[in-house]
């Protein structure tokens, strides 16, 4: 799947809408995946630690799934305003789209392909 959405980013012409929006769909298949299956996955792992071990630790698991999914959406929200504040983004300056817009170029620029 990985390998058709990279195809798609080589071939994509700038203004073919329709060749964007397939593109696109292909991105929210491989993001819901990787939302979905580690989901999916986790009772059959709590079936086999029970089996194993002969405790119920459903509790534990999805506490730690929780956390760790919480943790890293916090982690990511004050990376972000870290970030942004580093290349100077203040609350009192009201046009601060050029600048956010600067920024995104610098931080995703070793990521371009072309």
């Amino acid at each position: 799947m990985t390998l058709i959405v990279l195809g798609f980013v080589l071939v994509v012409p700038e203004q073919n809408i329709p060749m964007i929006a397939l593109f696109l769909f292909f991105v929210g298949v491989a993001l819901s995946a990787l939302q979905i299956i580690p989901m999916s996955l986790l009772p059959d792992v709590i079936d086999i630690d029970e089996y194993e071990n002969n405790i119920r630790r459903e509790g534990a698991f999805n506490g730690m799934i929780l956390f760790l999914h919480k943790a890293s959406s916090g982690l990511a929200v004050g990376g972000v305003g870290m970030l942004i504040e580093l290349f100077g983004y203040t609350e009192q300056y009201q046009d601060n789209l050029p600048l956010i817009l600067y920024s995104q170029n610098q931080l995703l620029q070793p990521f371009e392909l072309f």
